[in-house]
């Protein structure tokens, strides 16, 4: 089943060097403008890590949790063009990771 998929919510909590943030998207295009090393990589690495389930910078998601953490969680809120809103969660802990998702569609 395939259809256009879009995301519009993004949470993160303990990610990186991202303690807590949520941002909302609207529309086709996003942009991310800040200063270096304020995490701007970092929330397009959450984001891919919902798609692939790994990071494309880093080979143990260990690294992926806050320092001094014991674990990180991407959230998000999608939209599908054909199974309706869907609600994603994953868990990072320093044992590996957890994912659910709940449809509406």
């Amino acid at each position: 089943m395939q259809g256009t998929m879009r995301l519009r919510q993004l949470t993160l909590r303990h990610f990186r060097n991202v303690e807590l943030a949520t941002l909302k998207f609207s529309g086709r295009l996003q942009f991310l403008v800040g200063a270096n090393g304020q995490g701007k990589t970092n929330l397009l690495e959450a984001a891919g890590f919902l798609t692939a389930l790994r990071s494309f910078r880093a080979t143990d998601s260990k690294l992926l949790i806050g320092h001094g953490q014991s674990e990180a969680a991407i959230a998000c809120e999608l939209e599908h063009e054909r199974r309706g809103d869907t609600a994603v969660i994953i868990k990072l802990h320093q044992r590996g990771k957890e994912c659910g998702a709940i449809s509406s569609g």
